[in-house]
């Protein structure tokens, strides 16, 4: 897993140099046009003859040298050009003015990106030795000079760096922040903030988070005082980053967002997206999804490190990686797979290929895929193991660079003092580097021991996975051919069950008779004898009751024909109160229920809403205990409604899914729920039928 100061470092605006944080200022756009005038000044000087240079009034340490000096920091390029130019009449100067010029030099090859050699290192410890022991070198006095000196101390740490000899290079940034004269108005403040950025950039690299942290923090104070705010706002991100280090990502977060406000009120919408870019992993461990995606889309839209093909440019893979730990935090394990294996096709380092490695197997854990996990742990610890090899080996040229650095400040007279040392040095430096190989095989021992521990319980754990997995597959065979077996039996069992009881049932039929005729065959005939003299009695009994209700009937009969005599003379007075039969079978003869029969012959047209409001409202007249009933006892739907109406009109169920455009399905499930709604009985539809046309 790659740590956060390289993810943030990654995402970082300054990617710019050789240099770990040159800073990239607005001066540097802004000024090209007016450097522009001075170049062609001096350079028409330059191509013209030039006077012996003792005839410069001034020489280097004068306007020249000041006018070069400029031109360092806006053109280093022409400014470089510049001094070659003039490097035939370096035999002509005086010292001064020669160690100005290898000063100047120096500073032009740096800011032009130049790899810093041993010769630049040997020039610039004259250089050193010369403004250390000549305070008064320049006309300007111990302004300047102490400046100049800044400078050759700073050039020196560079030429260590990039000779990687970081324990001589900090002491050299050290020396050369000391030589600053803060107390002074005319102090190179600039020039400070880099000074104390370079400390920063070697302490990162030591990993010595804390002291990184500060020497950012005094970067970025000179460079408020020089009034350099691009620069201000550049190192504060670096600040940010180093919070990011030790752990505090709401500081990082917040410093981030502080950034690029100015970048963006600058106009730098690149440098802007970018620094908003690298909040996007905080965000994450913060477990702030939403925040994180909203940072990944401005750096991927604004950055400008994005191919035509979508594809990040080289060097900064880990926006693959955040994006699979985004994926992976919002459980969308197939776009974080495919954003791990796209890192690890693409990565130019060993420590993205690791994360990418490490993200897989964390990835195909959660996807319970232990064979995958075990091939990307094993491929991890392989690629971790070797990339532990180099970096031991860079740890001991570093520790073989100090060692080095030491031998060479010591004095040339103490010569045998010195040898005497040099030996103690060799058996100091074979004994660490015995000691450190011993460390280094006990270390590496012990991880392969504890990974081959770690290996042999993988192992032994997939070998009772794949076992228990075969045990699995066997139980369920077994158990799908017991269920099998167990409905061939039960089908059986219910062959002899039925068997069984249609034997039994004959059985029962059987014995019942032979009993009955027993019973018969028992009887005594004087019981029978008996039995007949009471049905005689009986028989006489009842013979009355029926002529005293034939009587009776006869009467009825007689009232009901003077009643009906009675009726037809009050119809032939008064025939509009002629009676017509029970409710439906008014509505019947009223002609309402004839749109719908003419749809169910003809099916040209269906009935109109205006047709179904005047058969509610027909019904509702002549019926209205049914309307009561349904509507408002029972408070059933409209289509409810309608289809109690339709069984009063002796509609079948396709008849009425007809009328009604419902399906059969629908017909009969809402008469067997109306059954149930308003009779409270459980039953089939016909029987609701039958019970809604006996009520009404």
């Amino acid at each position: 897993m790659p740590t956060e100061s390289y993810i943030h470092d990654l995402f970082n605006v300054e990617t710019m140099s050789n240099d770990r944080r040159r800073h990239i200022t607005p001066t540097h756009r802004i000024g090209r046009h007016i450097a522009a005038v001075a170049i062609l000044l001096i350079a028409l000087a330059a191509c013209h003859y030039l006077p012996p240079f003792g005839g410069i009034r001034g020489g280097l340490s004068g306007r020249l040298g000041g006018a070069i000096d400029s031109l360092v920091n806006a053109r280093p390029d022409s400014a470089l050009t510049l001094l070659n130019s003039i490097a035939r009449d370096t035999a002509k100067m005086s010292r001064r003015d020669l160690m100005r010029y290898y000063l100047l030099r120096t500073n032009a090859e740096n800011k032009c990106d130049t790899v810093l050699t041993a010769r630049h290192a040997a020039l610039m410890r004259r250089v050193c030795d010369y403004y250390d022991n000549h305070p008064s070198s320049t006309p300007q006095g111990d302004k300047r000079v102490a400046n100049d000196r800044m400078l050759a101390h700073y050039l020196l740490g560079r030429c260590y760096s990039d000779m990687h000899e970081a324990p001589a290079a900090l002491q050299e940034f050290l020396n050369a922040a000391e030589a600053a004269d803060t107390t002074s108005t005319g102090c190179d403040y600039k020039t400070l903030s880099l000074i104390h950025s370079q400390c920063g950039g070697v302490y990162s690299s030591l990993f010595m988070k804390r002291q990184s942290l500060e020497e950012d923090m005094l970067a970025a104070h000179y460079a408020l005082v020089s009034k350099d705010t691009f620069t201000y706002f550049t190192l504060l991100n670096l600040i940010a980053d180093d919070y990011g280090n030790l752990g505090k990502p709401d500081s990082l977060i917040n410093i981030k967002k502080e950034c690029e406000t100015f970048f963006r009120k600058k106009g730098y919408n690149d440098f802007a997206a970018v620094t908003i870019g690298s909040c996007a992993y905080a965000y994450l461990q913060k477990g702030m999804l939403d925040k994180a995606k909203d940072c990944l889309d401005i750096y991927k839209m604004e950055s400008g490190l994005f191919l035509g093909n979508g594809e990040v440019q080289k060097g900064h893979e880990i926006y693959y990686f955040t994006m699979a730990k985004y994926y992976m935090a919002d459980d969308i394990l197939d776009s974080a797979q495919y954003y791990f294996r796209k890192e690890l096709t693409n990565a130019t380092d060993n420590n993205n290929r690791i994360a990418a490695m490490q993200g897989l197997a964390e990835l195909y854990g959660r996807l319970h895929d232990n064979d995958s996990v075990a091939k990307y742990a094993t491929l991890c610890y392989a690629l971790n193991d070797s990339t532990y090899k180099e970096s031991e080996m860079a740890y001991m040229l570093e520790m073989k660079a100090s060692f080095d650095y030491t031998r060479l400040q010591k004095s040339e007279a103490v010569k045998n003092e010195q040898l005497l040392r040099e030996q103690q040095t060799k058996r100091t430096l074979l004994f660490l580097l015995i000691l450190a190989a011993i460390i280094s095989a006990a270390i590496l021992r012990t991880t392969q021991k504890n990974n081959r521990v770690k290996i042999e319980k993988l192992n032994s754990r997939l070998l009772e996975y794949s076992q228990d997995r075969q045990e699995l597959h066997k139980r369920e065979k077994e158990l799908a051919d017991f269920l099998e077996k167990e409905e061939r039996l039960r089908k059986y069992l219910n062959e002899l069950s039925e068997k069984y009881s249609s034997a039994v049932i004959r059985y029962r039929e059987e014995r019942y008779a032979l009993e009955g005729e027993n019973e018969k065959l028992k009887r005594d005939s004087d019981v029978f004898m008996k039995r007949i003299e009471e049905l005689k009695v009986e028989s006489a009994t009842k013979t009355n009751e029926i002529l005293n209700q034939k009587g009776l009937i006869e009467r009825n009969l007689q009232i009901i024909s003077t009643l009906s005599e009675k009726v037809k003379g009050y119809e032939s007075i008064h025939p509009e109160f002629k009676m017509s039969g029970t409710g439906i079978g008014r509505l019947s003869e009223s002609g309402i229920f004839s749109p719908f029969n003419e749809y169910l012959h003809s099916m040209k047209r269906k009935p109109s809403r205006q047709e179904w409001a005047n058969l509610l409202n027909k019904v509702g007249e002549e019926m209205p205990s049914f309307k009561t009933f349904l509507t408002e006892t029972h408070h059933l739907s409209k289509d409810e409604y309608k289809l109690c109406i339709l069984l009063m009109f002796n509609c079948n169920p396709g008849a009425i899914s007809t009328i009604m455009e419902k399906s059969m399905p629908y017909v009969s499930k809402t008469r067997k729920k109306l059954l149930k709604k308003l009779f409270n009985k459980n039953g089939q539809p016909d029987e609701f039928d039958k019970m809604l046309r006996t009520i009404f």
